[in-house]
């Protein structure tokens, strides 16, 4: 078995800049690794003569980038740039000036129902001027015969007048897609003599687009399931296919893309499907939003898989890529490293009323129970890792660790505390001085979250908050207030309406709209909109999962009415308002509009769904109008 040709490594710069000094880091330890070049995820993060607009303070100057690109050139790293050219466009069209490229530029609304820019239209011819020009300045500054055109996740092509006139015509979104990728080519190829990559996902709804585009673009292969068994669609109900047997057969080349926030599973699975077929290597992808110190550890194992031809043993390789990064081989600290950064970490909950999803899952109680030992049993082993950047990465595993652990905490307090004001064992006394140590440790956190960032990153501003202390301090607060409401006992008529959904398909985009209405009134009172599905990436309760909304313990619901919108439709299996000791039922199901199945399966507490909404989001997809479609029914409440 032949190693990757194509070993790279994806350093996101365009969702948060890092120092020049960390990007030559990161191209060391790479290089260390194994990767023969790091693909830089720009957008429009360089400031050239046609993009002059970014302030300094948020953008690279061309000759900046040629410093990397030669201490790369140094190192024998290539350099590639990832300048997105249809979808992920956010920091070009955060500019005014640019704002006439926008997909949205009228204040239409897009596929999810909202007006952000993120997308070129396809129509306009000044979209190529400008990228042209653009591309055209970045080749002058990185030498690489790779360029990287993005053109993943373009929910809102399609949707400008222009584009919608072309379809009415009779063209479809593959013709939209694979003309604005022939007028890449032609500029990037064609002109410049550079082979392009791309991300591949739209040809999965787009089929007849892979038809048409030129044959020499590299395609890459992206799948972030904890474990890749076999290459499914992300939208479409998750489908499974066989891409890259089908890119064999047609002679195109491709790369496998992992996440390195997917953990070493990800990567592993991935590869060892992959090699089935004929890869030319494999793309690494970051992504902000995850420390880039606690990514170090799967950067250095998938490095020395890709690298070694003779890697049928992930667990050995990985002891050995541990064990020279760490300048530690002890077997516990090699195996306690295996099994934290084998899957990724959940994300993160950042409202008190967030944390109302029912009581841990098993699978979640296993993580918090595992998070706590690992903490522990790495924590141990901290003196023996060399000071310096190895105890640093030890470091951000450390607190990945403890954030997570502190998550799980919160959710056990919040459920706890108002299942004990509405039928459960009240224990408020010690979970709230449970609570009150969790907010040493969040204060504890943010320290030390802002202590790494000002010491790695002086100057640099934040992109997000979730990338420093900013975080944990405003969780910190907000629980703060909360435990305060909580002691004067201004909760204790609060009660809960609970919902338990059913979403097999975790990858869709369905929303929700629930109002309540209450004895004595004919008004609908809103009490929640927005997306139920469990953000924090723990899919072990699907196709099932519960959401717990505090609904007013004075007065008695009536009734509750439900509206969905948007992609893929979800299944809604029961309904319970619950308010101290007394608790309110579905009894029955009026005023039914839009596609909805067995309304009826509401009225019994089991796992039968009544399904509301399209359940094929590929269907939605090409037909924008079917997402903002209304489905709705009501629900008559019972005290029972």
């Amino acid at each position: 078995m032949k190693n990757f040709e194509f070993r790279a490594v994806q350093l996101d710069l365009a969702r948060q800049m890092e120092t020049l000094d960390t990007i030559r880091h990161f191209i060391d330890v790479a290089k260390q690794f194994g990767f023969n070049a790091v693909a830089l995820y720009l957008e429009g993060r360089v400031r050239t003569k046609t993009f002059p607009w970014p302030t300094p303070e948020e953008s690279y100057t061309p000759g900046q980038m040629r410093e990397i690109v030669a201490y790369a050139t140094q190192q024998q790293m290539d350099v590639i740039p990832i300048v997105s050219t249809l979808g992920h466009v956010e920091l070009f069209l955060r500019h005014e000036p640019v704002h006439p490229l926008a997909e949205l530029r009228d204040g239409g609304v897009g596929r999810m129902g909202t007006h952000r820019l993120n997308a070129f239209c396809p129509s306009l011819e000044e979209t190529y001027r400008f990228l042209e020009d653009y591309v055209t300045e970045l080749t002058e500054i990185f030498s690489s015969r790779y360029f990287h055109v993005g053109c993943d996740e373009v929910w809102d092509m399609g949707c400008c007048p222009l584009c919608a006139e072309r379809l009415r015509k009779g063209e479809r979104l593959d013709d939209l897609f694979a003309g604005h990728i022939a007028r890449v080519h032609r500029i990037l190829s064609g002109k410049l003599g550079r082979r392009l990559i791309m991300w591949d996902d739209l040809l999965e709804e787009l089929p007849l687009a892979l038809e048409a585009i030129p044959t020499d673009i590299i395609q890459c292969v992206w799948q972030y399931d904890a474990f890749v068994e076999q290459t499914k669609t992300h939208w479409g109900r998750r489908r499974r296919d066989h891409r890259m047997a089908d890119y064999d057969r047609r002679g195109i080349s491709y790369v496998v893309g992992p996440w390195a926030a997917c953990g070493t599973r990800n990567t592993e699975s991935l590869t060892h499907y992959a090699r089935r077929f004929h890869p030319m290597g494999g793309l690494l992808t970051l992504w902000d939003g995850h420390p880039l110190e606690d990514q170090y550890a799967v950067i250095t194992f998938a490095g020395r898989l890709w690298s070694n031809p003779e890697a049928e043993d992930g667990r050995k390789i990985c002891d050995q890529a541990y064990a020279e990064l760490f300048g530690l081989d002890d077997p516990t600290f090699l195996q306690a490293l295996w099994a934290a950064k084998s899957v990724g970490p959940l994300s993160k909950r950042q409202t008190p009323a967030a944390f109302l999803r029912g009581p841990l899952t098993p699978y979640a109680f296993e993580r918090a129970n595992q998070a706590r030992l690992l903490g522990m049993v790495l924590g141990s082993f901290r003196d023996r890792v060399p000071a310096g950047f190895p105890r640093n990465v030890l470091d951000g595993i450390l607190m990945s660790l403890r954030r997570e652990l502190v998550q799980y905490e919160i959710r056990d307090i919040m459920e706890g505390l108002y299942e004990g004001w509405n039928g459960g064992v009240n224990r408020q006394a010690a979970l709230l001085d449970k609570g009150r140590k969790l907010l040493e440790d969040l204060i504890a956190i943010a320290d030390r979250r802002d202590a790494v960032w000002r010491r790695e990153r002086p100057n640099i501003v934040a992109a997000q908050e979730g990338n420093t202390g900013k975080f944990e301090s405003n969780l910190c607060d907000k629980l703060a207030a909360f435990f305060k409401t909580v002691e004067t006992g201004q909760l204790r008529e609060t009660g809960l309406f609970v919902i338990r959904y059913s979403l097999p398909d975790y990858f869709g985009w369905p929303a929700t709209k629930w109002n309540v209405q209450y004895e004595g009134s004919e008004e609908w009172v809103l009490l929640d909109s927005g997306m139920p599905k469990p953000w924090d990436g723990d899919y072990s309760d699907c196709p099932f999962f519960t959401v717990k909304h505090p609904i007013s313990g004075n007065r008695r619901p009536l009734r509750a009415r439900v509206e969905v919108t948007g992609y893929g439709g979800i299944g809604i299996l029961y309904v319970e308002v619950r308010i101290g000791r007394e608790s309110f039922r579905p009894v029955r199901i009026e005023n039914i509009a839009g596609l909805v199945q067995d309304p009826d399966n509401i009225l019994v507490d089991d796992t039968g769904s009544c399904w509301l909404g399209e359940a094929s989001t590929a269907e939605a997809f090409h037909n924008p109008a079917m997402a903002r479609q209304v489905h709705t029914l009501e629900i008559v409440l019972r005290q029972s």
